[in-house]
């Protein structure tokens, strides 16, 4: 696999939210669908109630380095969507990115996870 690519269109992030499963965390709610393709995709959203664009930014900046280092993980044929909630501003990237583990494995889209 050639790691993660990118969710780009609102269209394509709202089939993932309508059709897919949802998992929450602490910090994050991740959306999965599966979609049998030969690469998993992946985008990053948050909530307005974060606060202004620069914390709201800053967030998905985190997600996207935290998903860069376990992308090779992520099994193929997925769908993701990683959304930011309010105390994830507050959040240390070392929080954040236990979130963004346990999420996966308990999405089962971990490689090695049954």
């Amino acid at each position: 696999m050639q790691g993660v690519d990118r969710l780009h269109s609102r269209a394509e992030f709202q089939v993932v939210f309508s059709q897919g499963r949802s998992y929450g965390a602490r910090f994050l709610a991740l959306y999965v669908l599966e979609t049998g393709s030969k690469s998993s995709r992946i985008g990053f959203t948050t909530a307005r109630k974060i606060g202004s664009n620069v914390k709201r930014n800053r967030v998905k900046r985190r997600l996207r380095e935290i998903v860069r280092s376990v992308e090779y993980e992520v099994k193929p044929g997925y769908s993701l969507v990683l959304v930011g909630r309010y105390s994830a501003a507050e959040a240390s990237f070392q929080e954040l990115k236990a979130d963004v583990l346990r999420l996966l494995g308990k999405a089962g889209v971990l490689k090695g996870e049954v």
